[in-house]
């Protein structure tokens, strides 16, 4: 409905299929938008769910200097390559989850296994031994993990449907060739309580190494 704001007769409001609005004084006009005929599709939902999943994995995987690395040495270019990680992301994801055999970076690495344990404010990321993939062979002097933490299924309704947390374990740690090898990482309080709020939680995390002078070397398989 049409309303009078002043007694120059400024329309404010909706008029048939016309929507008036006030700006500083003058009165603009413009066509009130339509009614969707007919409500997107259970698919269609589907695929904006699982586009937006990917969009944030997506994005924290840029975020992170040593994966963005691997990225951008694969294609040999400095330019931005969030365009190939959303791709490969949104092929690996079911629903709005990422497949867990899948990878974070461009192609798969070594094999290894590995382990997560969750405690209350902190969590430990466990590996065995690298050494069976003959990795000190091209002069790997040190160690890391790096990936990501997906949580989803919230427990209320005033939070995201999925959050996303990005896990780089800093300085790289020795590599030693016979021990496995561990990764302790404390928790804020704001993961402390999303960890609470939602009921599902999933680490992708992969190994990489780098040789004496810093330079990342070779990374494993996706742990999760």
């Amino acid at each position: 409905m049409a309303i009078l704001t002043s007694s120059l007769g400024n329309l404010s409001g909706k008029l048939g299929n016309l929507v008036f609005r006030v700006r500083g004084g003058k009165t603009f006009v413009s066509k009130a938008p339509k009614k969707r005929k007919n409500p997107l599709s259970q698919e269609r939902m589907s695929h904006a769910v699982k586009f937006g999943a990917a969009g944030k994995i997506a994005g924290e995987i840029n975020s992170i200097p040593e994966l963005q690395e691997i990225w951008k040495k694969q294609f040999k270019t400095k330019k931005s390559i969030f365009t190939k990680i959303f791709k490969s992301v949104y092929i690996q994801m079911e629903g709005k989850f990422f497949n867990k055999s899948g990878s974070l970076v461009p192609d798969y690495g070594f094999k290894i296994n590995g382990r997560v344990t969750v405690g209350m404010n902190n969590f430990l990321i466990e590996t065995e031994a690298p050494s069976g993939e003959g990795i000190l062979e091209s002069g790997e002097k040190s160690i890391s993990v790096v990936g990501i933490l997906v949580l989803a299924e919230p427990g209320i309704n005033t939070v995201p449907d999925i959050k996303v947390e990005k896990i780089i374990s800093w300085p790289p740690e020795e590599l030693k060739e016979m021990d496995s090898q561990t990764f302790l990482f404390g928790m804020s309080r704001e993961l402390q309580e999303a960890m609470r709020i939602y009921g599902k939680r999933e680490f992708h995390m992969h190994i990489i190494t780098r040789d004496e002078k810093g330079n990342i070397a070779r990374f494993s398989e996706m742990i999760s």
